[in-house]
């Protein structure tokens, strides 16, 4: 794997993951899936040796599960994943 999960939340329609680039090279995050569902595009670039916090839309997913999250990387064929994230109970938002 070219990234490293530092950190996932989850907070009302978003999830945040926090990946650290070990590399010596810039990454370049195109898009994401989560689980099963389309493809979404995104755009995040990690400096070398760097971390960078990428927000998933989840406001169609069911609250107080936990999703699989992959990542496309430019240049790649291959997705990066999973990175797992747990949604917060629909009760336990904004709390």
């Amino acid at each position: 794997m070219i990234l490293v999960l530092e950190k996932a939340s989850a907070w009302w329609d978003y999830a945040w993951l926090t990946f650290k680039n070990p590399s010596s090279s810039f990454v370049e995050i195109t898009g994401y899936y989560i689980d099963r569902y389309a493809s979404v595009g995104a755009f995040l670039r990690i400096a070398p040796n760097s971390s960078g916090t990428l927000g998933v839309q989840t406001h169609l997913l069911q609250k107080g599960q936990q999703y699989s999250v992959y990542v496309t990387i430019k240049g790649t064929q291959a997705l990066e994943g999973p990175f797992k994230v747990q949604l917060p109970a629909a009760e336990s938002e904004g709390t």
